[in-house]
């Protein structure tokens, strides 16, 4: 026999050899999310390409399930893009955040946001607004908590010159957030 051409490592030197781990095979996974699996309870409301719905999910409670509604020429390119733009957002506080998508079935599911939108709020309380805003100077008042101790047992919501501007800073928040990311909304509304 002959002798081997390899020359035996130095001592020093580790005889560790690194070679890639072969990837185990892709199997593609079903959606966990179907309107099969998923419990619908009423309309919410339309969009320009979609319906949203309120939805009873095991995992999360409820949640709000949007639905590619029409014909529309781009409907899956308008549904992939939004996919894509909220799976790139991360959680923020004033931004609504992407629970799950189904592209097969073409649904978005969506932190759902208990009082609704905004509008429906402020016009079911627009009978409980409580204008701070001193009419000769324009400026806010000072908290007046007679009125409000008043009115909130009336209604328990009130709905306060502080808190419009609170719920306004936080809009902007949102946008500024969006905007820091490249993101355009093209579609603000009070709603």
């Amino acid at each position: 026999m002959e002798p081997s051409n390899i020359n035996p490592l130095p001592l020093n030197l580790s005889k560790n050899i690194y070679v890639p781990t072969p990837r185990s095979p892709v199997h593609e996974r079903r959606p966990t999310w179907s309107i099969r699996n998923t419990s619908i309870v009423k309309e919410l409301g339309r969009g320009f390409y979609s319906k949203v719905y309120l939805a009873q999910d095991p995992t999360y409670g409820l949640v709000a399930l949007k639905t590619a509604d029409g014909k529309r020429e781009n409907l899956e390119e308008c549904i992939s893009n939004e996919i894509e733009i909220l799976s790139n957002i991360n959680q923020h506080k004033n931004i609504v955040r992407l629970l799950g998508q189904n592209m097969e079935e073409k649904l978005i599911i969506l932190e759902y946001c208990f009082h609704g939108n905004l509008k429906d709020y402020i016009t079911r309380n627009r009978e409980y607004f409580i204008n701070e805003v001193d009419p000769e100077t324009q400026e806010l008042l000072e908290d007046s908590v007679e009125t409000s101790v008043d009115l909130a047992e009336k209604s328990g919501t009130l709905v306060k010159t502080r808190r419009l501007l609170y719920w306004s800073y936080q809009m902007s928040r949102g946008l500024r957030y969006l905007e820091e990311l490249g993101v355009i909304h093209r579609d603000i509304a009070l709603r």
